[in-house]
């Protein structure tokens, strides 16, 4: 039997194993849930000839540090804080709650998000993101699943905890903002 000099015989069936992982994690990657969705989004790549009828009523007004909620949410271990501008906060009757979070890194820097959470299909969807004082809508993004994994758990906690009761078939903004400022989960509302 031939021995090749880079790979002893008892090394062989790990190293069959390994491969065969190898090519599995392609098709693997692409199954995973992506909790954001693609990256780079700029005014410039987004479809400006499609109009869109969630912005019919038109973006809130851009978020001042002043006015910002501080959500008291357990978010894990992430160093990050998570905010809500309450006058962005809306309930619809699609089901949609509809609300502007910033998440503010150690270092400082917001990330700043209009987004919905659908109630009854427990996904979310971000509507537009800001930059400089400005707004940039996301025409094109889908609702995606609410995994609740990494700094992006704070939607399930909002989910969960204050904005979609269960045995509310539609939400109400008013009882949502209470919740959230005084802390207070859906639990005893």
């Amino acid at each position: 039997m031939y021995q090749s000099p880079f790979v002893s015989a008892h090394c062989l069936p790990a190293l069959c194993a390994c491969l065969m992982l190898c090519s599995a994690l392609p098709a693997l990657a692409g199954s995973l849930p992506r909790e954001d969705g693609p990256v780079g989004f700029t005014p410039d790549n987004l479809p400006a000839d499609q109009p869109w009828s969630e912005l019919a009523g038109g973006l809130p007004a851009y978020p001042e540090q002043s006015r910002l909620l501080d959500l008291d949410i357990d978010t894990g271990a992430n160093p990050f804080r998570y905010y809500l501008d309450p006058a962005s906060l809306t309930a619809g009757d699609d089901r949609v709650v509809r609300f502007t979070s910033v998440i503010v890194s150690p270092s400082g820097v917001w990330n700043v998000t209009y987004e919905g959470l659908h109630c009854g299909d427990r996904s979310y969807r971000r509507i537009a993101y800001g930059s400089n004082g400005q707004w940039h809508a996301l025409p094109e993004t889908p609702w995606q699943r609410i995994s609740g994994i990494g700094t992006q758990r704070y939607r399930k906690v909002l989910y969960e905890k204050y904005m979609c009761p269960p045995a509310e078939p539609y939400q109400d903004a008013a009882r949502i903002l209470r919740r959230l400022r005084s802390n207070r989960p859906l639990i005893g509302d």
